[in-house]
């Protein structure tokens, strides 16, 4: 075969498993929770593993988390033993049950709890959530792309029989959805009608759901189907299937079908190549990323453990109960803050038609002090205005409001009718503005959560910074950087403001970033990065001279006991086409066989950075080579002593 063809073809395949969140299959030392998910993984994965068969994964090349327990109230004692994959998480919901039974192991109803942003605790007992705001369909950096929540108003929706006719419904981010002739030029035609759920199931993931394959059984290569019965792996469909434009491998408006299955979502694209055309998505790396907020990678520590004794307080109210019972949110704003604000602080809303407006004045005692007005969308979408005068005039050209509607006053009223946007996206306010006591608002180490209603549940958490935010829970959302000193432009502040998730891993950029010198080295199994400081940028918590480990499961590690040698330590001649470790790294990887063993041998040389490709940030650091972002971080503030975690992304243009 011609070597320039062979190499197109394997950028085509890495385009496509890249689309869909797959990576080759890289090294793990993760354990398998229960022989039973060993023996269910072999059954269609194991050969992709191999590479004896070429298809896309049923599971994933590994497991993607360690064994859990987590609460389901029939479970023994309350908990039942999980497992996560790229592409779903296996359960065991009775341990005394028959283990030859196909379904001993199940995977979880994952797409119904994104999709609704109901976690399902036990059979009939769930926590309310926000529908996860993850592309379930393209790269994760996909901005526009349908996600969860965008099904939410479609699934279980019945349809009519409609065999035999031509798929050319699409759906929007929005939910919204149409029809677009343009798409039955891929002639999908409706060829399964489930009468469970009232769905239909178009050709081509009705003749995946049923192919037969290679499979290993008692340990025998064996044809057979790859689910039995059909519906094992995926559940029973519970949307219609809808075609959108997608950035699928950095190729941007890519055609692509999605169907929503109870457990599973099934894809299909086009301009893939053949055996991976149809694809089960990456819902378990989704639905881990919503559940815990992080990578699939080893739990990090409760942040709210070390918070001290005593932080409930005498005026904790149900604020306090929130961030108690709720981990994400934890992780999110930090240990609490004395009872009483310091300095002392208004926190003031304001309830309208299409939202909420919230008022943090910082200076009780002067009405012209900072006063920061946070305007919160029913849609999830957050604005922020420094308004530092506090105006209750009214606008006559404004007109009357509707019977039982206000016309919004006070620095709220300043910023609604200064701005058109604001006025047409809330409307009229629907209730005076209130300002909230102690108890029902609580500031922590990265933010304030207050109270918005009767409902304990109904609370807000204002996290950060100015300009961004994330939804977390049912009713709840996080801005950042109300309290950031400095803000980034260029790239790298592009991808810190377009990301809750990243913004809040890494805090607030730094001030300055000191007299710095960085390096990258790329490793079989990862990377490793050199910083020395000549002087710690303000606010870091990265000091002095250290190495950080960035393995291929997403963990991090941080060297503090670094001895840099500038020579090289002498090592074995590498393979054909790698490298020996540069300088920066030399006698940690000629020193430690653990890390060898996990790294592997250089893929590229030691690449010195320049000061422009490289940022600080209050807990990590972020970089930027070859067309990628890289950036790491501390689930523990200010300590690097602890496991870290790491993530890469396509640089924002």
């Amino acid at each position: 075969m011609n070597q320039h063809f062979s190499q197109a073809i394997l950028v085509l395949i890495v385009i496509v498993l890249g689309s869909l969140g797959l990576q080759p299959a890289a090294a793990s030392n993760l354990p398998f929770a229960d022989p039973a998910f060993a023996q269910v993984w072999q059954r269609t994965d194991a050969l992709v593993a191999s590479g004896k068969v070429q298809r896309g994964y049923y599971w994933g090349p590994t497991p993607s988390s360690g064994p859990l327990q987590e609460a389901y109230a029939e479970g023994k004692d309350g908990k039942r033993t999980v497992q996560y994959f790229d592409k779903s998480r296996m359960e065991i919901n009775n341990p005394n049950a028959d283990k030859n039974s196909k379904f001993y192991v199940t995977n979880g109803l994952l797409t119904r709890e994104l999709v609704s942003g109901q976690m399902q605790v036990g059979n009939n007992a769930f926590i309310a959530r926000d529908p996860a705001q993850i592309p379930l369909a393209s790269d994760l950096d996909d901005h526009a792309a349908p996600t969860y929540a965008s099904f939410a108003a479609v699934v279980n929706k019945p349809e009519g029989k409609l065999l035999g006719n031509v798929v050319n419904a699409t759906i929007a981010q929005s939910g919204s959805t149409s029809s677009d002739s343009d798409y039955e030029r891929y002639n999908v035609l409706q060829a399964y009608y489930e009468p469970t759920t009232q769905h239909n199931i178009p050709d081509l993931f009705w003749n995946f759901l049923n192919q037969s394959g290679p499979i290993t059984e008692n340990n025998q290569l064996v044809k057979a189907r790859l689910n039995d019965p059909w519906f094992y792996a995926t559940g029973y469909p519970i949307s219609a299937a809808y075609w959108a434009k997608a950035i699928i491998g950095g190729q941007a408006n890519t055609p692509v079908l999605i169907q929503a299955f109870e457990r599973r979502v099934l894809t299909y694209v086009p301009s893939a190549l053949t055996d991976y055309k149809v694809q089960m998505s990456n819902i378990g790396q989704h639905y881990y990323q919503w559940r815990y907020g992080l990578p699939t990678a080893q739990l990090p520590p409760d942040p709210g453990v070390g918070c001290g004794e005593g932080v409930g307080g005498p005026n904790a109210g149900s604020v306090f109960l929130v961030w108690r019972d709720n981990i994400t949110i934890r992780r999110q704003v930090g240990c609490p803050l004395n009872d009483i604000p310091s300095p002392p602080t208004t926190v003031v809303r304001h309830s309208f038609e299409r939202g909420l407006m919230v008022s943090v004045q910082t200076k009780q005692s002067d009405p012209k002090a900072a006063r920061y007005v946070y305007v919160l969308y029913n849609d999830g979408t957050v604005q922020w205005f420094d308004d530092r005068y506090v105006d209750g005039n009214s606008d006559p050209s404004l007109g009357s409001p509707p019977n039982g509607l206000i016309t919004p006053h006070f620095g709220f009223g300043k910023v609604w009718r200064e701005n058109a946007t604001v006025q047409q996206r809330l409307g009229w306010a629907t209730s005076y503005e209130r300002k909230l006591e102690p108890g029902e608002y609580r500031f922590f180490e990265r933010g304030l959560l207050y109270q918005s209603g009767p409902d304990i549940n109904n609370v807000y958490a204002l996290v950060g910074s100015n300009l961004q935010y994330a939804s977390w829970s049912k009713q709840t959302v996080a801005l950042y950087s109300t309290t950031c000193s400095a803000m980034i432009g260029g790239s790298f502040g592009k991808l810190w403001l377009s990301s809750g998730l990243v913004a809040n891993q890494l805090s607030c950029p730094n001030i300055g970033s000191g007299s710095a010198k960085v390096s990258i080295q790329h490793f079989q199994g990862g990377h490793l990065i050199y910083v020395s400081l000549n002087e710690a940028p303000t606010h870091s918590s990265i000091g002095g001279t250290q190495v950080f480990y960035l393995f291929k499961d997403q963990s991090a590690y941080a060297d503090f006991n670094f001895s840099h040698n500038e020579q090289p330590v002498a090592v074995n001649n590498p393979p054909a086409g790698l490298y020996a470790p540069g300088s920066s790294f030399s006698s940690q990887w000629a020193s430690f066989g653990l890390l060898r063993e996990r790294l592997g041998w250089a893929t590229a040389p030691e690449q010195p950075l320049a000061e422009g490709d490289y940022q600080f940030f209050g807990k990590g650091l972020m970089l930027r080579e070859g067309g990628k972002i890289y950036y790491f971080y501390s689930v523990r503030l200010y300590s690097y002593a602890y496991p870290s975690y790491w993530q890469v992304y396509n640089e924002p243009r």
